[in-house]
This record gives C-alpha cells, structure tokens and sequence, in this order.
C-alpha cells in the first residue's frame, strides 16, 4: 500500500510555526504517508475513508515490523516486483470501494454506541 509513497521528517518539536508546516508538507510531498521520526504518522487520502483505511494500514504495519525485527533474525522482504504490484492494487476502485465500506461500518459501530460524535 505504501510502496514508494512514505516521505520522513526530522521531529522539531510541536508544529506552532508557519516555518514547519512548510517543511511538513515538503517532506510529504506527493506521498500517501510521512513518518515523523521519533513521533508519530501522518497520511492523506482523497477521503475519510481512504486516510483512515491508510493510518490503520500503516499502524500495524509499524507493529509488524517492530515485532518481526524483535525475533532477532533477518527480515524476508518482497521482491521490488511484489511491492510494486501490492502497491498498484491499493490505489484500484475495487480498494477504494473497500475502504468505504469499512468507513461505513466504523461509523455504524459508533452509532450503535449511542454517543454522537457528531457534536
């Protein structure tokens, strides 16, 4: 999902400045997701549902990682072939249909619990 769409940038504190927010949006450029090192994530999408489907993904993805790299031994990583291709199929309609429908049903859950986000 994330195959060459991750830009990186260096944490500076907490983003009050008109200054980072340039550097911000410098280090995302045309990427799906940026990591603040040592902070957090950020991602876009065209939607809701797209950017929660993303931050979600790449969450447990970090988890993943982390996990596999505690086991002391080397990582397999695809082939640059496979990325690309698992990379292709995350932008097609048929993902972005999912997506929705999992935006849907978050959204149904949180109704059933009676509080309304709304406000």
């Amino acid at each position: 999902m994330f195959h060459d769409a991750v830009g990186y940038h260096d944490f500076e504190g907490f983003v009050l400045s008109r200054e980072e927010r340039t550097t911000l949006a410098r280090d995302l450029g045309m990427n799906k997701a940026l990591i603040l090192r040592n902070h957090g994530l950020i991602v876009v999408g065209r939607t809701v549902a797209e950017a929660v489907n993303r931050i979600y993904n790449l969450e447990r993805a970090c988890e993943i990682q982390i996990a596999a790299q505690s086991g002391n031994t080397p990582l397999v990583v695809p082939a640059h072939s496979i990325q690309a291709h698992l990379g292709a199929q995350a932008d097609a309609q048929i993902q972005l249909d999912i997506e929705q429908m999992a935006w849907e049903a978050c959204l149904r859950l949180i109704e059933n619990e009676g509080t309304d986000y709304r406000l």
